[in-house]
């Protein structure tokens, strides 16, 4: 039940500690299931379309479902099921992560170009990273090192691989 009385069907989503963290502080916990926010959109669609692949190999595919030790936990109300399914196919688990990794480096790019002065670029951006790791309580080196942090945000800072996703573990 939800909080409003409401029936609810759970979605588990393994994801990474940073992206985890990172998507409960912008969208709550669990993540409210509906067409009124990205996430929602994006995993309803999912959740509706039939089953498609990534283009990524089996091995590959395993090797990065290794690296995906927390869940996500979303929820949506019964009366959408008629129209939705309530699962995901590991491909769609792996979109989904690159959906939230790219989310999460385009905000920590934005944060640190926000907070960060020209004259001390470098002190600064280290400074901003840190700060964005405490502002959505990632412990850095422990959920995701800051060197990976700071080299996605340099390659979308500076243009490198703009047309794909900076994802560490995909990469």
């Amino acid at each position: 039940m939800g909080k409003s009385g409401t029936r609810v069907f759970s979605v588990k989503i393994p994801t990474e500690v940073h992206l985890k963290k990172f998507a409960v502080a912008q969208l709550g916990a669990p993540i409210k299931l509906s067409n009124k926010n990205l996430f929602g959109t994006v995993i309803l669609s999912l959740l509706q379309k039939p089953k498609m692949t990534v283009g990524i190999n089996k091995q590959k595919t395993g090797s990065i479902q290794n690296k995906l030790k927390n869940e996500i936990i979303c929820v949506a109300p019964f009366s959408i099921m008629k129209d939705v399914g309530t699962d995901l196919t590991s491909n769609q688990v792996i979109q989904i992560n690159r959906l939230l990794d790219h989310l999460f480096i385009e905000t920590l790019s934005l944060y640190v170009a926000k907070n960060t002065v020209a004259t001390k670029r470098q002190k600064g951006i280290q400074d901003a990273i840190i700060s964005f790791c405490e502002l959505y309580q990632i412990v850095l080196d422990v959920d995701i090192n800051y060197e990976a942090l700071k080299k996605a945000e340099y390659r979308l800072r500076t243009g490198k691989k703009n047309n794909s996703f900076v994802c560490p573990f995909l990469n």
